[in-house]
């Protein structure tokens, strides 16, 4: 079989799936539907932690992301990555730098090499002032 042919089967199906994969996927996919929502991420991933001990959480304006206050003093982070879920709990030394780009964005850079910088909008100046004292309380690197 000629080469150029093979190359060309071969791209032409890695689009083909792609496309079906783009067209048959969650529309809503990584979204977080309520606070609700956001809690039951974070519980499913950490069952140890009580409803109980989870006080406030504060969703980003895009609904992709959210910052919930653990009892321990920790703080749950649920970030939706396609139409999955990254869930950790962050304490200030898991941050790397805190930057306000604004009076309602935030932009975080963690420690973990597996999570990228990352922008954060919020809806209003207290959810991102929630954050920014939750996971900048041992931080000096707020700017």
């Amino acid at each position: 079989m000629n080469l150029i042919v093979l190359v060309g089967l071969i791209v032409g199906s890695l689009v083909l799936i792609d496309v079906l994969l783009r067209y048959a996927g969650n529309r809503a996919g990584g979204q977080l539907a309520s606070e609700a929502d956001a809690i039951e991420q974070l519980r499913r991933e950490y069952p140890e932690i009580e409803t109980s001990e989870l006080a406030h959480v504060h969703l980003t304006a895009d609904r992709r992301a959210a910052f919930i206050s653990v009892a321990s003093g920790e703080t749950g982070f649920v970030c939706g990555f396609g139409d999955r879920f990254i869930v950790r709990r962050l304490r200030p030394a898991d941050i790397a730098e805190l930057l306000q780009e604004s009076e309602k964005a935030l932009k975080i850079r963690f420690k973990e090499v597996a999570l990228r910088p990352m922008r954060f909008e919020f809806a209003d100046t207290a959810a991102r002032e929630f954050v920014v004292q939750s996971l900048s309380t041992a931080s000096p690197q707020l700017k």
